[in-house]
């Protein structure tokens, strides 16, 4: 099978990039993470107890994924 040594790979823009460049998205995620430490609506510390004991109870191994 002959192979072609001058081919070319082109990138294509991603649908996630949305044409932003990497500092963007970085200010967008960073935006984004402080909106959810600003968060206080309860909703993680209600959550989480349940959460933690759904991924205990379906673990396969003997050791327990979080601390008490």
């Amino acid at each position: 099978m002959a192979t072609n040594s001058q081919t070319k790979t082109v990138e294509r823009p991603s649908a996630y990039t949305n044409g932003k460049t990497q500092r963007q998205r970085n200010a967008d995620a960073r935006q984004l993470l402080h909106a959810w430490l600003a968060d206080k609506s309860g909703y993680d510390e209600e959550t989480w107890p349940c959460l933690k004991r759904g991924l205990e109870a379906n673990r396969s191994g003997d050791r327990k994924l979080f601390r008490d």
